[in-house]
């Protein structure tokens, strides 16, 4: 164990123009006094400059109509503490990407607004969107958002061929368990050499928090009980989980949130629990890597990997800024834009066919990558509960997963007082 310094082109301009034209007939202000001036914030990184290109197209398409704004914004805990903030000003953005179990506390504080009215008058079909993703934005009856960044863009494991070869450790396979991926972390630790079997990051951040849920989806366990009143990973399934987590540690490479990226590009790192988003990333430092899904615990056992979409949301303004923003929201959830904004490494939010978008086809001959991905999770995507305090409760569930990789307290110590104020959390109540 080592602990680190500081623990998207279209297919073809006729596809851009007729989507382009489509949107446009959807319906927007177009008032004697100019366009209507409304701003996206999205936390995406890797992708930003692909972004920002065609949010121009929209907005030189829209010219005198509706003009978007793209607006970077920190990680998606960060953002959602700035957007609560700029909500209570009245200085929101008027769309908003969020990750997903977000939605519901924003939901349950009137700050966004359903879409279901305009789904029905400009007939939007939501066919391609993956069922999960549909399911978890759906609350009370009406659905209050649509993903960006999710479907096939979960947690998988992402190995350097390289060290494995060298070490003369076979490569993942399909059915692989907890334990070969142990015995596979320890023959490729070699701390000595600055070669780690695993990478492991710290942090109080819903990355750390996910990670550990597929943990202990896979020994069989619940992160809450049905009503999401109570904490109930304290348990047997739970100390398998966090167990795991603390023997990986022990071969790994362990560093800060912020760091994980690089440490695994580096080349020095055998194994990480990384995403789709990933990709294009990883692949623009020549690494030589694969992808293969989560080990289950047992031969045959469960491989679920945690369903992480983010949603894009149009919170509450005006009626004019509202439906400016759905004409942009249609556009920016199009199949056409997924296939260009893959282009850069990145899995699509929706399911697409390469022989329909050649764009998407193209991606999966530079990126080969992206379909091992899609193929890793394919049938063993699960959300995590959805809540109005879930943001609060996974903090605890971080914060115990940092203590126990820092040896501030043993699993077994750390499950039973962390489980408490993740209930307590979960309450609403207030957090030490």
């Amino acid at each position: 164990m080592r602990i680190g310094k500081t623990a998207m082109a279209l297919a073809g301009s006729a596809s851009l123009v007729a989507l382009l034209a489509g949107c446009g007939s959807s319906g927007s202000n177009n008032s004697s006094s100019g366009p209507v001036n409304i701003t996206y914030a999205t936390f995406v990184v890797t992708r930003y400059p692909l972004l920002q290109k065609y949010v121009n197209k929209f907005n030189q398409a829209h010219k005198g109509k509706i003009h978007v704004t793209l607006e970077h914004e920190p990680g998606s805990n960060a953002m959602l503490t700035k957007l609560l903030s700029e909500l209570q000003a009245g200085t929101a953005p008027q769309l908003v990407e969020q990750y997903g179990v977000y939605t519901p506390q924003l939901q349950s504080k009137g700050a966004i607004v359903p879409i279901n009215s305009f789904i029905k008058k400009s007939h939007y079909s939501l066919q391609g969107f993956y069922p999960d993703e549909i399911q978890g934005a759906t609350i009370d009856g009406k659905l209050w958002g649509l993903s960006i960044d999710g479907g096939p863009e979960n947690l998988a494991i992402y190995y350097n061929k390289k060290l494995f070869e060298k070490y003369h450790v076979p490569f993942p396979t399909a059915n692989w368990t907890w334990a070969q991926m142990l015995a596979d972390a320890q023959k490729l630790n070699h701390p000595t050499q600055k070669e780690y079997g695993f990478l492991t990051f710290l942090g109080q951040t819903e990355g750390v928090s996910t990670r550990f849920y597929t943990w202990l989806w896979n020994a069989g366990g619940q992160l809450m009980n049905t009503s999401n009143t109570k904490a109930a990973f304290n348990s047997p399934a739970g100390l398998k989980a966090l167990t795991m987590v603390s023997d990986l540690a022990k071969y790994s490479d362990v560093v800060a949130r912020s760091e994980y990226e690089a440490a695994f590009q580096s080349g020095h790192v055998a194994m990480s629990e990384a995403g789709g988003w990933n990709i294009g990333t990883f692949t623009q430092s020549k690494l030589d890597y694969a992808v293969a899904p989560l080990p289950a615990m047992t031969p045959n056992g469960t491989r679920w990997t945690s369903a992480g979409p983010d949603y894009n949301l149009i919170t509450k303004s005006t009626p004019a800024q509202e439906q400016a923003a759905w004409t942009f929201l249609q556009y920016l959830e199009s199949p056409q834009l997924a296939a260009a904004m893959s282009a850069d490494g990145n899995a699509p939010w929706r399911q697409i066919s390469a022989s329909q978008y050649p764009q998407y086809a193209a991606t999966l001959k530079q990126y080969p990558q992206v379909g091992q991905e899609v193929a890793a999770q394919a049938h063993w995507q699960k959300l995590p509960p959805s809540f109005p305090n879930y943001s609060q409760m996974s903090l605890q569930v971080a914060t115990m997963v940092e203590s126990v990789l820092l040896n501030k307290t043993t699993p077994k110590q750390a499950l039973a007082h962390y489980a408490q104020l993740a209930t307590e959390a979960a309450s609403g109540g207030s957090n030490p």
